[in-house]
């Protein structure tokens, strides 16, 4: 069978044996990807083979490129230090910014070239180890303030928890000195009236036997 004899796949997609898939082809492809289609419906939709949609996609994402695969090619593009600073500049501006959209921004913001843009998947590496470097940072930082402040308090470390529980059990407190404080005064007050109605009584009684 020769490179150039022709056929039909599974899907009843036209294909030609030894050739790539036309670029218009390719760019749908990436397309579709970019809509958010599966390659799975990709597939069925292009009536291209889905081993084909997803080596075409994979290596979109590792170089940016839709181009088919040469043998010996070009190292992977390396972000300089103001590519970097875009990128970094742009999640900052907008964090659900997919890594596609990031490169799409590289071009038509004249940062990069077709030459030299990274690729999706350089993208995403940088983000993830940003990310993560910055996680850190401020994981240490927030702890090294939260570590002084308490410091300055004296050691006395309160969380809102305990915070609650601390004013819910000062207002028991409070409510039971009050309660046994009436019981008291009514006691005392009882008292009192029980003697003045006994003297009151007692004189009574003297008044009428005298």
């Amino acid at each position: 069978m020769d490179a150039g004899h022709g056929g039909v796949n599974q899907l009843g997609g036209v294909f030609v044996n030894g050739r790539p898939l036309p670029d218009i082809v390719r760019s749908k492809i990436v397309e579709l990807a970019h809509a958010g289609i599966r390659p799975c419906d990709i597939s069925r939709q292009l009536r291209v083979s889905h081993g084909c949609v997803s080596k075409i996609l994979g290596r979109y994402y590792e170089t940016g490129s839709i181009k088919p695969g040469v043998i010996g090619g070009s190292k992977p593009k390396v972000a300089t230090p103001g590519v970097v600073k875009a990128i970094t500049r742009y999640k900052e501006e907008n964090p659900t910014m997919f890594a596609w959209e990031i490169r799409d921004k590289l071009l038509s913001d004249n940062v990069c070239t077709n030459d030299n843009v990274p690729s999706v998947s350089s993208i995403n590496r940088h983000h993830h180890l940003h990310h993560h470097h910055n996680h850190y940072r401020h994981g240490d930082q927030d702890q090294s303030l939260s570590n002084g402040f308490w410091a300055d308090m004296g050691g006395f470390a309160l969380n809102d928890d305990k915070l609650f529980s601390s004013k819910t059990l000062t207002l028991v407190v409070v409510v039971v000195v009050v309660v046994v404080v009436v019981v008291v005064v009514v006691i005392v007050v009882a008292v009192v009236l029980i003697s003045l109605l006994s003297s009151s009584l007692l004189l009574l009684l003297l008044l009428l036997l005298l």
